[in-house]
């Protein structure tokens, strides 16, 4: 009779096991709004309502257009939509002691976490300078991580440059991750590192919990065949997925398209994009 107790209440904690982990929140589908800006510059509102209705959990930032000093309304819209802000791409000078109260205060009011610098020449232009950046991250994470948010980095190719005159050969997106914190965001736009000839793989896989947030954007690498949109080029993206789900920390994939072939718009591209992945995610089981 024990026993059979004892077995009893093993199987309900496995049970009890198996649909906690069933329950496990999927990483989130954004889309980096640089995408569709000529539709976001026309009609911010109903370009937002085209992207739920693809099906996105979220949007990520590039501007904000005529709700720049309108937080409230710009949440009280997503709220309405039903999408979250999932992240935004502000400057480096957004962080700086004199503006970096208004760009949390400002983002805290659309619940976005997750602050990126898309881009700074002082990441590549010298040893001192990319040390200057990291610094300046490094100090804003101190005051957002109070906040429960984060800042970071997007890479292009070239920060995945050789340094000059480095002596064990690092690449600046390796100097860079060295010089910050834990707390500091690298986020990878996987297209980019793949054409400057790395595995985006190998960059989560080396970061442990810092790829908070990825560009999933395709680009085909000279002489290979294939289109500009998730997983139908050759890089290895069930790979890149499975890194993110147990390695990353991903919170968000980033859609993100530069090209729009055939004579598609970039609405019809983000869509094709965002199918490709849902289908790739359900067929890995994470969806």
């Amino acid at each position: 009779m024990v026993k059979k107790l004892v077995y009893t209440a093993l199987m309900v904690l496995l049970s009890l096991s198996c649909i906690s982990e069933s329950k496990k929140e999927p990483i989130g589908i954004s889309v980096q709004l640089y995408s569709v800006r000529g539709e976001m510059k026309k009609d911010f509102a109903g370009t937002l309502r085209k992207i739920k209705a693809m099906g996105f959990d979220g949007v990520e930032f590039a501007g904000y257009f005529e709700y720049e000093q309108k937080p409230e309304e710009l949440k009280k819209l997503l709220d309405e939509i039903g999408l979250k802000a999932a992240a935004t791409h502000v400057s480096t000078a957004k962080f700086s002691p004199e503006n970096l109260k208004a760009t949390i205060d400002f983002h805290k009011k659309i619940d976005c976490k997750l602050l990126i610098v898309p881009m700074d020449g002082m990441f590549y232009k010298s040893d001192e300078t990319n040390k200057k950046l990291a610094d300046i991250l490094n100090t804003a994470s101190e005051e957002l991580v109070k906040h429960g948010m984060a800042c970071g980095y997007h890479n292009h190719a070239v920060e995945f440059g050789a340094v000059p005159n480095n002596a064990e050969g690092k690449v600046w997106w390796d100097l860079f991750a060295e010089r910050t914190n834990k707390n500091v965001v690298l986020q990878q736009d996987v297209a980019w590192t793949w054409v400057a000839g790395k595995n985006p793989v190998d960059y989560v896989k080396k970061y442990p919990g810092r790829t908070l947030t990825t560009h999933f954007k395709a680009k085909i690498r000279k002489g290979a065949k294939g289109e500009p949109f998730v997983n139908e080029n050759d890089m290895e993206w069930k790979e890149l997925i499975k890194a993110c789900h147990e390695v990353g920390g991903t919170q968000w994939f980033s859609i993100e398209q530069e090209e729009y072939p055939k004579g598609m718009t970039p609405l019809e591209c983000v869509e094709r994009s965002y199918k490709n992945l849902v289908a790739l995610l359900k067929e890995m089981g994470y969806r």
